[in-house]
């Protein structure tokens, strides 16, 4: 079965695909980035690393805007998220906006089915690096919303009332994957000491039985240390940046 092309006019998206959709799982890098930049460089720099890639990557977006106004905004929104694996948005249009009406993010709604933890400010992103496409092109974007589902409004530069606020751009929530425990559980406690010498020299041959949290059968009896669930990381491996780092993200907390 061959996949039908996706139905974009031609220059519409910066990039051609033979695949009707992307991969959600490309998601997940987004997110790893944006925690990658924001704890390596604050706040700060993923601003203005999303800056950067709006101005930047999306250059022949911007080309397009600059010639065809806001019809070519309204063209583009709609091809890109037909593209988009899981998006619920309808895009709308009148002579001085564009609107996107995003009921079902795809991004927020595959990380949080993945079980992953979601950079607090992802829904940013999209206001600057938006606005970093509009400006040249003489427009720029409102945001209201977030943590999945959200308002765009793209107009022209001169036409927006006020500065966007960006603490109307709600933060992301972290939902605790159903079946998974909200604090990493330690298991080693359900381990059987098997025998032990008394202090009059005789072994004992009864075993001792610890009480485990774990359900019975689930803990080795001969594993006293059981690793850790790999979700169970909330941050990254001590040890793999400078300590003095480390100390900051936890106290951090890995926001943006």
């Amino acid at each position: 079965m061959n996949p039908k092309p996706n139905p974009a006019a031609p220059g519409a998206l910066p990039y051609t695909d033979a695949k009707p959709v992307g991969a959600a799982d490309f998601y997940l890098a987004i997110n790893a980035t944006f925690r990658f930049v924001s704890n390596r460089f604050g706040a700060a720099g993923l601003r203005q690393y999303w800056t950067d890639l709006g101005a930047r990557y999306f250059a022949p977006v911007t080309a397009n805007w600059r010639a065809g106004g806001l019809p070519a905004v309204a063209q583009y929104w709609r091809a890109f998220f037909a593209a988009e694996p899981g998006a619920d948005v309808e895009v709308g249009q009148t002579a001085d906006t564009v609107t996107l009406d995003v009921k079902v993010c795809p991004a927020i709604r595959h990380l949080r089915a993945s079980g992953r933890e979601i950079v607090p400010c992802f829904c940013q992103h999209c206001y600057f690096i938006g606005d970093a496409m509009a400006a040249p092109a003489g427009l720029t974007v409102r945001i209201e919303g977030g943590n999945g589902a959200c308002r765009q409004t793209f107009l022209r530069r001169g036409a927006a009332p006020v500065p966007q606020d960006l603490a109307a751009i709600h933060e992301v929530a972290n939902e605790v994957p159903r079946g998974r425990p909200g604090i990493a559980q330690h298991f080693s406690a359900g381990s059987r000491e098997q025998s032990r010498v008394s202090p009059a020299g005789t072994k004992e041959s009864k075993a001792r039985q610890i009480r485990s949290a774990a359900p019975a059968g689930l803990v080795s009896p001969r594993r006293r240390h059981p690793a850790l669930k790999c979700w169970a990381i909330l941050c990254r491996a001590f040890g793999t940046v400078p300590r003095a780092r480390d100390e900051a993200t936890v106290a951090r907390g890995a926001s943006c």
